[in-house]
């Protein structure tokens, strides 16, 4: 089987209220599945629903984890200075918000960011894979690295 890593990935690391994915075990795809009564949409789910064994649930990972990608990517940053004010965005009240604003004033340190955030994010979606019992698959990426 073909996983698509791109959208495994970002259902690992997707915690959006009313957003469940699951993995297709026949196209390796990873498809969002909404909460029909926020945005209607029912084929989805009925779809999903219809064909319980072809569809293997994705729980995102714990915010903990993603919390500590980011102290990784800042104990890396090679400027103190940076490195100082992305830690302090991790130590205020909304973390994961004050990060990605600290980021948005150091372009190439954000484009060393998203790299660093696909590399971990890659080993994270292995693992899932690999205590899923998915052993055997191939994994397929899209997106260029930094994107």
């Amino acid at each position: 089987m073909h996983v698509d890593l791109d959208s495994l990935t970002t259902a690992l690391d997707d915690h959006s209220p009313g957003i469940e994915w699951v993995l297709d075990r026949r196209t390796g795809e990873g498809i969002a599945v909404t909460d029909p009564m926020v945005t209607g949409d029912e084929e989805t789910e009925a779809l999903v629903a219809g064909d319980p064994a072809r569809y293997l649930r994705i729980e995102p990972m714990p915010s903990h984890e993603a919390f500590e990608i980011m102290e990784a990517f800042v104990e890396s940053v090679a400027s103190a200075a940076i490195g100082d004010r992305l830690g302090e965005s991790l130590r205020r009240r909304h973390p994961f918000r004050e990060f990605k604003e600290a980021l948005s004033s150091y372009p190439e340190v954000r484009a060393s960011w998203f790299r660093f955030h696909g590399e971990r994010m890659t080993f994270v979606a292995k693992r899932w894979l690999s205590d899923a019992g998915l052993n055997d698959v191939i994994c397929i990426s899209q997106r260029p690295t930094g994107v």
